[in-house]
């Protein structure tokens, strides 16, 4: 069984692969790709954190919120595929009913590295890889037939978001100078999502969360964002 490491020295690159333009109203990467309709689309976790920062400045997780996130943005993702003629299968309810196969937890992790290397390569304002950014050409590599065994499915759909949010404690009367600080703190929003051709590991698609979206801590929140988010999604 292929490391984490050997996977991703593989995966970076995917030869022969087109691009397209961003999209001016959303950040937006697209590589060649056929109609999406009648297709097997499993949904992965969605990797939601939000956090609520105290005046020590010291992120902490919350969990309210958290579960909260993720369970609406799933459901809402659910409906928007589905409205779109896409037959949707949750990783999340699939893979409660087996064990754990290690090379598909693996893959995971190695999304997470990939979109990383896509949002430095093609998202970042400043200091872009100068060999990559005309050309939208990144993989999962064939290992990703794992993930289209194990849920039967075509593509996987990745999201990630981590939101902080500022403490009353944190910007209140009392807080002082500190409260600007925290103001600031809770403008972090960052996410993404990613469309990945499972039989070949391409990655067909990738937005990146616009960073003055509404956040996920309600349901009306999460349609706002995601809403924005998908504006470009194919299908």
């Amino acid at each position: 069984m292929r490391s984490l490491v050997g996977l991703l020295a593989g995966a970076l690159l995917l030869a022969a692969c087109g691009s397209a333009p961003p999209s001016e109203s959303m950040p937006t990467r697209v590589a060649d790709l056929e109609p999406l309709a009648g297709r097997k689309v499993v949904l992965m976790k969605p990797d939601i954190e939000l956090f609520v920062i105290h005046s020590g400045g010291i992120p902490e997780l919350n969990a309210g919120w958290t579960t909260s996130a993720r369970k609406d943005v799933a459901a809402f993702l659910d409906r928007r595929l589905s409205a779109k003629k896409m037959v949707v299968i949750s990783a999340e309810q699939a893979d409660a009913a087996r064990e754990d196969d290690p090379l598909a937890v693996q893959l995971v992790r190695l999304q997470s590295a990939v979109a990383q290397s896509i949002l430095a390569s093609h998202f970042k304002r400043f200091d872009r890889l100068p060999t990559k950014e005309e050309r939208f050409e990144w993989s999962l590599g064939s290992e990703a037939r794992v993930l289209a065994q194990r849920y039967q499915a075509d593509y996987a759909l990745f999201v990630a978001f981590r939101e902080h949010y500022p403490s009353e404690d944190a910007t209140g009367p009392h807080g002082g100078s500190l409260s600007r600080r925290f103001a600031v703190l809770s403008l972090y929003r960052k996410g993404y999502a990613m469309l990945v051709e499972l039989e070949s590991g391409r990655v067909v698609w990738f937005a990146e969360r616009d960073r003055i979206s509404p956040g996920l801590r309600t349901s009306g929140e999460v349609r706002a964002t995601l809403d924005t988010l998908l504006e470009n999604f194919p299908g």
